[in-house]
Order: C-alpha cells, then sequence, then structure tokens
C-alpha cells in the first residue's frame, strides 16, 4: 500500500497514479481554501490585531523544511538585536495543545507539551513558551506577562484569525505543488506568497544548513558511527536519510514513523550492538524510556540559519522597530 509520504513525495508508477486520483480533491481543497480567506478578505472575520509584534516562521507545506531549527537561529538574531521575545508553538499531538499555556521552566515532557516545544526548551532553555494551538489566546498571554516582548511563532501562517506583523516562509524547491490530498501543501503556493513578507528561497535571502554533528545524550561529540540504525517521526524523514548518507553513515534498518508519532517503541527487543541514530526532536520522546540502558542512542543534529545573516538581522531589526 502506498504511504502518503509516497504519495506527496514519491515518483513510483503507484505514487503517480495515487496522485492522479486524489487530484480532483486536491481541487476541491485549494477553492475551500481561498473561501476561507475571502471570509477575511471581505471583512466577514476580523482578525484579532494583538498588543505584543507577532512575527511568525512559517510554510505552506505539512512540515520537514527546518521551521523549528529557523525559529532557534531567529531567536538568537533577536536576542543578539536586543529584542525581548517569547516563543509560541502549537505543542502539536499534545494535552496542551489545547488553548495556550505559558510553559513552566525547566525541561519539558513531550509527552505533555509536544515533541517541538520540548526540542525548542533543550535549545534554547531560558526563553519563555507558550504552547497551544490557540494562537490568539497565546498572544494575549504573551502581552500580559511578557510585555513589549515580540512573540516568536513557531509555525501559524494559516491561522487567519491572528494578524501576524512580518512572516517569513520557508518553502524549499519540491516538484509536487498540490494541495491536500494529493500533495503536501496546506494552501496553494501562489496566493499565499502574496500573503508572506518573503519566501525562502528569494533573490535576498536563503536557508542554510549545517553539517550533522553526532553526539551522545549528554552532549559529548562523537564521530559519525559507519554503521547504524535509524529511527525517527520528523516531516521528511527522506532528507534525514539522505543527510546521514552523506556523511558517509551504512544504514542497517530505518524506522520512518508518521510525524509527531510518540515513538512508543522498545528499542531493547531488537537486540544488535548497532546505535540508533535519531534527531533530537526524536530524542525528546525516547529520553524518558526505561529500555535506553540497554542500547546505544546516538544524536544527529544540525542547525539552519538564514543567509547572509548580517543582512538578515539588519531587515529584522527595521521591521521589528
Amino acid at each position: 500500500m502506498v504511504t502518503i509520504q509516497e504519495v506527496w513525495y514519491g515518483d513510483s508508477s503507484a505514487a503517480k497514479l495515487a496522485r492522479a486520483l486524489l487530484w480532483p480533491l486536491s481541487l476541491i481543497y485549494a477553492l475551500g481554501w481561498q473561501i476561507y480567506l475571502l471570509v477575511y478578505r471581505i471583512g466577514l472575520k476580523r482578525a484579532y490585531r494583538p498588543h505584543c509584534k507577532v512575527l511568525c516562521i512559517g510554510n505552506f507545506t505539512v512540515g520537514g523544511t527546518g521551521k523549528t531549527p529557523t525559529v532557534v537561529f531567529v531567536a538568537h538574531c533577536l536576542s543578539e538585536l536586543g529584542i525581548p521575545f517569547v516563543i509560541g508553538c502549537s505543542g502539536y499531538g499534545a494535552p496542551h495543545s489545547v488553548g495556550a499555556t505559558i510553559a513552566p521552566t525547566g525541561p519539558l515532557a513531550a509527552a505533555e507539551w509536544g515533541d517541538e516545544p520540548a526540542e525548542i526548551r533543550d535549545l534554547l532553555p531560558n526563553v519563555p513558551l507558550i504552547v497551544g494551538r490557540a494562537r490568539v489566546t497565546a498572544s494575549k498571554l504573551s502581552s500580559g506577562a511578557f510585555p513589549g516582548s515580540v512573540l516568536l511563532m513557531d509555525d501559524g501562517f494559516q491561522h487567519m484569525p491572528l494578524r501576524r506583523d512580518v512572516s517569513i516562509i520557508l518553502d524549499p524547491p519540491l516538484a509536487n505543488r498540490l494541495t491536500f490530498p494529493a500533495g503536501p501543501y496546506r494552501e496553494p503556493r501562489r496566493s499565499g506568497a502574496k500573503r508572506a513578507d518573503f519566501v525562502i528561497p528569494s533573490p535576498d535571502f536563503t536557508q542554510l544548513f549545517s553539517t550533522l554533528t553526532f553526539t551522545d545524550p549528554s552532549g559529548e561529540v562523537l564521530i559519525s558511527p559507519a554503521r547504524a540504525r535509524v529511527i525517527t517521526a520528523i516531516g521528511r524523514p527522506d532528507n534525514f536519510r539522505q543527510a546521514l548518507e552523506a556523511e558517509g553513515v551504512s544504514i542497517v534498518e530505518f524506522l520512518a514513523l508518521p510525524d509527531h508519532d510518540k515513538l512508543e517503541i522498545n528499542l531493547a527487543d531488537k537486540e544488535s550492538d548497532l546505535p540508533w541514530l535519531v534527531t533530537r526532536k526524536d530524542w525528546v520522546k525516547l529520553q524518558n524510556h526505561c529500555d535506553l540502558n540497554r542500547v546505544k542512542i546516538v544524536l544527529a543534529d544540525r542547525s539552519a540559519s538564514i543567509e547572509p545573516a548580517d543582512e538578515f538581522k539588519k531587515w529584522l531589526k527595521i521591521r521589528l522597530g
């Protein structure tokens, strides 16, 4: 059976046939989205204008564009500019995704708060986080608890009830630019680009990724393993696999689960001396498993940036000034 990932990104005959069969539904979806936008354009509904400035790092597709590491990069840019900020995440699939809640200090349990908030907290332990899909409520919490701070949103470009001051959209080239369900696009790309401040890549800016770094769970740097098994639950597991192979890793087993999967799997059941390679987003879910003392975990991590970084910071300062 063809998976949805294969339908969206695959080149097989089965994937192409599935896209062709789903194409009429994609047309209906795209039309429905345009009607949804029209409701706001003609004023039947009005987006809430918060008291705080809102900077959104979004995308047109389901995921896999490196949005969260780019949010981390933008967070560092804001810190260097001396601009106070709060990060807002949806917490997709977790109990705290309902409504909006200011996250407590300290490490966050991915099962309660979501994998992306837990990942961001690992990387930015001192930055306030607001978790929940109610973006308007999140903006009100930000204004009340952190007055004068920018709300840096991880995703939320398609959340029309909240007005954004700056929207930066990550849109790496894809062969399939169809909307759901035949393609990965949440909205038609052309109309979405008109609502964004800019789409990356652009003539002025591009998104770059570092090479992979390998560490153990304590953070000790390791050399890339020659052979390994992989388990991951991210938006584009195929990109992760290609990045590992580019580093010379021979992948013996590759388990790709749906994005945001809870990874409730007993890795120790698969007896082998080979390490398990995971992303940081996977690790925040795996780290509480009781079987980890019986397996070797290696984190394969990479950072993202918007280049040229100095020019981007100048642009950001002007837009948020």
